[in-house]
């Protein structure tokens, strides 16, 4: 499994990756607006609805209870907010990392697998080899469709959930349709070596 685990290259650009006699079939990073956007509106509701109900809790503190309480106990109540907040600070993170984390993301589908990278604090690697993938499929929510764009969702062999994907690209039909077409050829290589390949599924 050690081949599948992230590999952390500080800036290596995705190209330095690729074996001398692996081929790119395809290549390409997210749309800028819709990575970000989707990392804003990520666990937006749920951290509004947070600090609406700790700030109601603030408020009447400070407005109505503050002065009969001792001084050793405000200090507490005020501690106590800062990590009962932690829902907000983590979604004000990723809002404030996400310009960070597109500069790291990048694809690239190849005659041998998809690879994947990405990261916040240094640039990693994920590769997805066609023989051990599940399924794929595509997602496209609903900042994806103002946005025009796509996921393409990996699974692989023996997983029930996703382990990873290629995220917010433009024409993710087009890049689905390539996936498929290198993995159903992978397949027929593995039962079909060489001149038993059947007709039509010779790569191209």
């Amino acid at each position: 499994m050690n081949k599948y685990k992230n590999q952390y290259r500080l800036n290596e650009k995705i190209e330095n990756l690729i074996s001398p006699n692996e081929k790119i079939i395809w290549q390409g990073r997210p749309k800028k607006n819709a990575f970000i956007l989707n990392r804003i509106i990520t666990m937006m509701p749920f951290a509004l609805l947070w600090l609406a109900l700790d700030g109601l809790f603030i408020f009447a503190f400070f407005r109505f209870i503050i002065d009969q309480i001792p001084p050793v106990f405000i200090a507490f109540i005020v501690i106590f907010f800062l990590f009962h907040l932690a829902p907000v600070w983590i979604w004000v993170s990723r809002i404030v990392m996400a310009a960070r984390e597109y500069k790291f993301t990048e694809y690239a589908v190849t005659d041998r697998r998809i690879l994947v990278k990405s990261g916040v604090i240094a640039a990693g690697y994920t590769s997805f080899y066609y023989q051990e993938i599940n399924a794929i499929t595509i997602h496209i929510g609903l900042i994806d469709r103002l946005t025009k764009v796509g996921d393409i969702v990996i699974s692989r062999n023996g997983t029930q959930t996703p382990t990873g994907g290629i995220i917010d690209i433009e024409n993710p039909y087009e890049v689905y349709k390539i996936i498929e077409k290198v993995t159903r050829e992978v397949a027929s290589d593995i039962a079909y070596p060489n001149s038993y390949r059947p007709n039509g599924d010779e790569p191209k």
